[in-house]
């Protein structure tokens, strides 16, 4: 076979191939007939392959000698060893047998099914970047998604909330579901990958799984992996409870810049975060890290606002900005709206 089509399955699955021997499997790619597959204990990137493999090789080793090899590799199993022949190499590694396998496709029936359109992947996107990471709040760990005809998706760090509309219907059912950050990393890293050969991607819920499989032009793509059984926090009731009737205000044409500034300035590792502060007829953007301090001043259009802080993430603000338009401040919360995302980030106060 082409090496560089089975690098390319290996690269798909990597996602969730572990590095530690903890349980050895874990650390092995997995092969069954037409296809191989790594599992991290909570989900599993499956990708066609054709080989005639049925046995588990180590991952890093692997990947290691395929990225080695020449334009065509053949995989040979005997009773003990894979042969891997490539030009004038040849090498032999030891295998896991089947019986060590531990993921299976699981058996439940569909509660509902959906394609995920570049909206819906958009939403992803944009909620994926603003999930919390606090394994106290574990509601707040992953991507809320209400399905049904009047979708909706949330996402939040227990300080800021985003709402991202999907122009139509998702599934038929009325459902909530929350997808693990790390499965919304998967699915929008393998959407990245396939690229161009990318036909069509469905998403399946059952009672404890998500499987999303992608139809593309070579090779086709399956990850699996379980929702959170967590109940979903009540979005909706803490976003009714930030309506107001104070008057909107246009997003800065430069405020994106300012942001900017704050990332320049701050580093990941001692960040203090954006802050947004409002006083009367004037914003300002400020940020202070490792690296540097930034500060940026703004109009508001003779609007007279409360006197707010609210401090987020500079990366969420970032990911953000393309898709709203304009501003809205009480004393409680700063919201940033557009077409179809909402932003609030709950005042300091």
């Amino acid at each position: 076979m082409e090496t560089k089509d089975l690098e390319f399955a290996l690269k798909l699955a990597q996602p969730c191939l572990l590095s530690v021997d903890f349980i050895p499997i874990l650390s092995h790619y997995c092969f069954d007939t037409g296809m191989v597959y790594a599992y991290d204990d909570v989900s599993a990137v499956v990708v066609d392959c054709n080989t005639d493999l049925k046995c588990g090789l180590r991952g890093d080793t692997l990947l290691g000698l395929v990225g080695l090899a020449g334009e065509k590799i053949t995989l040979k199993q005997g009773k003990e060893k894979v042969e891997i022949i490539s030009g004038n190499s040849h090498l032999e590694l030891p295998f896991l047998q089947p019986k060590d396998f531990q993921f299976q496709f699981p058996q439940q029936d569909t509660l509902s099914e959906f394609s995920l359109s570049e909206d819906i992947l958009q939403g992803l996107t944009l909620c994926a970047a603003g999930v919390g990471k606090d394994p106290r709040k574990p509601e707040f760990t992953g991507v809320t998604l209400q399905l049904g005809t009047k979708p909706a998706f949330y996402a939040s760090d227990n300080t800021s909330i985003i709402k991202y509309v999907p122009a139509n219907a998702v599934g038929k059912k009325a459902l909530e579901v929350i997808v693990p950050k790390s499965i919304c990393d998967q699915i929008l890293a393998t959407v990245t990958a396939l690229s161009a050969e990318l036909e069509k991607v469905m998403m399946t819920v059952t009672a404890e799984f998500l499987i999303i499989q992608f139809s593309a032009t070579t090779p086709n793509v399956t990850i699996v992996g379980k929702h959170l059984t967590v109940k979903a926090a009540k979005f909706e009731k803490i976003i009714e409870g930030c309506e107001t009737n104070k008057p909107k205000f246009a997003i800065p044409e430069d405020f994106h810049k300012a942001v900017a500034k704050v990332v320049l300035v701050t580093s990941k590792e001692l960040q203090r975060g954006c802050e947004l502060q409002t006083q009367r007829e004037a914003l300002w953007v400020r940020g202070q890290g490792a690296l540097g301090k930034a500060e940026t001043k703004f109009s508001t259009d003779h609007i007279v606002l409360p006197d707010v802080t609210v401090i987020c993430s500079p990366e969420h603000l970032t990911s953000m900005l393309s898709n709203v338009t304009h501003m809205i401040v009480d004393e409680k919360v700063i919201q940033m709206r557009g077409e179809k995302l909402s932003y609030y980030v709950a005042s300091r106060a």
